[in-house]
């Protein structure tokens, strides 16, 4: 998700069979990245609210871009 009012969302979720929830630890910031997890899966929520930032984001083509990262923690680059 991106606004032009600041908000800029992107969300993650694995199997926990492929990916534990340990291995997002590290790289928890509090209000920013976060893990949680059910019985099956493993959500990582990127999210950063940035007020100053107002100028406006065009969201086209993003996604494309983002699934590569999806990809690369699947196969172990974290």
């Amino acid at each position: 998700m991106m606004s032009n009012w600041g908000t800029r969302q992107l969300m993650f979720r694995f199997l926990k069979t492929v990916v534990a929830p340990s291995v997002f630890e590290p790289y928890c910031l509090a209000d920013k990245i976060t893990v949680s997890s059910s019985t099956n899966y493993v959500i990582v929520d990127i999210s950063i609210q940035d007020e100053e930032y107002g100028n406006w984001i065009e969201g086209e083509g993003w996604l494309a871009k983002l699934v590569q990262l999806r990809d690369d923690i699947l196969q172990g680059d974290y």
